[in-house]
């Protein structure tokens, strides 16, 4: 595979080994991660704090790697400095949607939405026409707009796994936004067709 792969990582907490490491330590740990990511020529796309909206995950990113053999070198470098001693997190592997572009946010303290959808039977999704899917792609796509939100990225991530089809983010000028598509998408009854969950954070930088 020679194409950019990303990878979302969720951070769910930090371990008590890592609360027991020294001041020197706890320095040298994160200094050791920052020169393997780079080593493996990784991008942080975006990194977002959820500490706020919910107690499974605390933070979570998505990097953008050159290739495969990108990905697996940074996988040796987290195992050379047992990285998972000290994070407990899982990460998703993914590509670009094809026909899809990575997009800009251009307004300021964006509201991050991370969203994933669940690979797995949905009768009432499979029961649609081509037509009615294509329609309620379109009508969320024109609510996203509405209320100022950005789809930044949208991945296909079967390859790599089978609990979920595709990770996307979208960005929101505001809580308020957000929650007001959220309102709209119940209305439609999104949810009846899409089964997955909802993850929120803010930058963290």
């Amino acid at each position: 595979m020679s194409q950019s792969v990303f990878k979302l990582f969720l951070v769910h907490n930090l371990t008590e080994a890592y609360y027991q490491l020294s001041e020197e330590a706890n320095k040298k740990f994160w200094a050791d991660v920052v020169a393997n990511t780079d080593a493996a020529g990784a991008k942080y796309l975006v990194t977002a704090d959820a500490h706020w909206c919910n107690e499974a995950y605390g933070i979570w990113g998505i990097e953008e790697y050159a290739d495969i053999q990108a990905v697996q070198k940074d996988a040796a470098g987290h195992e050379k400095i047992q990285q998972t001693r000290y994070i407990k997190a899982e990460s998703i592997l993914g590509t670009l949607l094809e026909g899809v572009e990575i997009a800009t946010v251009d307004f300021p303290n964006p509201v991050y939405e991370l969203w994933l959808v669940k690979n797995q039977a949905n009768e009432s999704w499979e029961n649609l026409t081509s037509e009615l899917r294509d329609h309620l792609f379109a009508l969320n796509g024109a609510l996203i707009e509405k209320y100022g939100g950005v789809n930044v990225i949208i991945c296909e991530t079967t390859w790599s796994n089978e609990e979920y089809s595709y990770f996307g983010l979208t960005a929101w000028p505001s809580l308020e936004a957000e929650q007001a598509h959220e309102r709209e998408l119940a209305k439609i009854h999104w949810h009846r067709y899409m089964y997955g969950k909802k993850i929120l954070g803010t930058p963290t930088a």
